[in-house]
């Protein structure tokens, strides 16, 4: 509900009556859930972003301003099929209007999607930055809170997070490299505890960007990495663009490929399905000619990162495809078999096809419209851009909050998570025709 007062400010309250179908059926008033919804941050110009919703009405409301209300309506199990009728009435002071509402009960559940849903996140709790270990996480994002964020996520239907800056304790000791990630160990417990099937995607350039620090040092030493205790640490890591230069040395890739095989001798039997990606987000920075650091990490080190999970574990983020960029499908080129594409092309989801590739949607937008698009593209999963990241100099991505009173979804969400329903409509359309 959209809110505005038009000639004097007051407080504003929403009260629902019972839904009733005819029949002597209702749903009681106590079932509806009114929420007010407030931004994370102040923002200059309206839009959906960072909005949460807040049940502590009534509400003051200035002259002039807008402000929305989530309206919820729980269902009970045991409520007949039917169509149900009533009113929600909203007052300022002595003004009030009644809203007319209507509500379809269908006489048979929903079917839920069955596919990989979620968002791109931090990998790691809030902390502060140390080298390449830079905070994106919110403060909220603690070992306390972890489990109150993935009850919210299961709540709805979230099922599939997208670690990015996977942050590990690593370091060489006489030649072996030991390593651990707190943030990973925790959210691996939690998904299983609450069933959420994944997979999990797990971003690994810092162990790249680690395994090059190491190559560097060891090259400057002369020490062989057999028996090597370099004292390189996670933060310690060095991109292209930390070393001013175009490629990575032969040494980083064997390093990289020791690493990846001490990762997956700790965590590939964690009991949650993983995937791998070497970059994230390649690709389109080619164009006009500029050098682009992602996509030479993804030539490097996509190949060593196949050859150790294996290239049936390996997932390609690539924005390089879509109308009017001239963009290589690494995904066909390389024989990825899942390709989350920002946008897809005909001759793309042609060679998705051909391959036997599963096509998925990445950064399609927190939006109910959403499914259609999904359907468009016969995708098999879904991930959006982003949840819980906080980057004061880039901005901030956020869908749901948490602290220590509870979670909080927000308006992307809900709307996005709609969408999602909607799939499991259309997939009882025929019977329904």
């Amino acid at each position: 509900l959209a809110v505005r007062l038009l000639d004097e400010g007051g407080t504003v309250e929403v009260k629902a009556g019972a839904l009733a179908d005819g029949a002597g059926n209702r749903i009681a008033p106590e079932n509806i859930l009114f929420q007010r919804v407030y931004y994370a941050l102040e923002r200059k110009i309206w839009d959906d972003r960072n909005c949460f919703p807040v049940a502590d009405g009534p509400w003051q409301c200035r002259l002039g301003e807008t402000f929305w209300i989530l309206t919820t309506i729980h269902v009970p199990e045991s409520t007949p099929a039917g169509n149900y009728a009533g009113v929600f009435s909203l007052a300022a002071g002595e003004r009030s209007v009644e809203i007319p509402v209507e509500l379809a009960v269908l006489a048979r559940p929903v079917p839920a999607p069955e596919m990989p849903f979620g968002a791109f996140m931090p990998g790691h709790y809030h902390r502060e930055s140390e080298g390449c270990y830079v905070n994106y996480a919110p403060e909220w994002q603690t070992p306390e809170n972890l489990e109150r964020w993935v009850r919210l996520w299961k709540s709805r239907g979230l099922n599939s997070p997208f670690l990015f800056h996977l942050y590990a304790d690593i370091e060489m000791v006489d030649g072996e490299i030991r390593l651990d990630i707190p943030f990973l160990n925790d959210l691996i417990k939690l998904m299983r505890q609450y069933e959420m099937p994944g997979p999990l995607l797990l971003d690994m350039r810092h162990l790249s960007w680690w395994s090059h620090a190491v190559a560097l040092k060891l090259a400057a030493s002369g020490e062989s990495p057999d028996h090597a205790t370099p004292g390189v640490r996670g933060p310690d890591g060095l991109s292209l663009a930390d070393t001013g230069t175009r490629e990575f040395p032969a040494a980083a890739k064997e390093i990289f490929r020791r690493t990846m095989e001490a990762f997956v001798s700790r965590y590939g039997d964690c009991g949650i399905p993983l995937l791998y990606l070497s970059e994230e987000e390649i690709g389109y920075h080619q164009i006009n000619g500029f050098f682009n650091t992602k996509t030479v990490g993804y030539e490097t080190f996509n190949p060593v990162l196949a050859d150790v999970v294996g290239m049936d574990r390996v997932c390609l983020v690539d924005n390089s495809q879509g109308y009017g960029y001239p963009g290589i499908d690494r995904g066909a080129r390389d024989g990825v078999p899942f390709r989350s594409y920002n946008n897809w092309t005909e001759e793309a989801l042609a060679r998705a096809r051909r391959d036997g590739a599963q096509v998925w949607l990445y950064n399609g937008g927190w939006s109910r419209p959403i499914a259609a698009y999904l359907m468009r593209l016969g995708a098999r999963a879904f991930h959006q851009w982003a949840d819980g990241w906080w980057d004061p100099g880039y901005g901030y991505w956020l869908v749901t909050a948490v602290n220590a009173d509870g979670a909080l979804s927000s308006l992307q969400l809900e709307r996005t998570v709609e969408g999602m329903n909607d799939l499991g409509y259309f997939k009882l359309l025929d019977e329904w025709q």
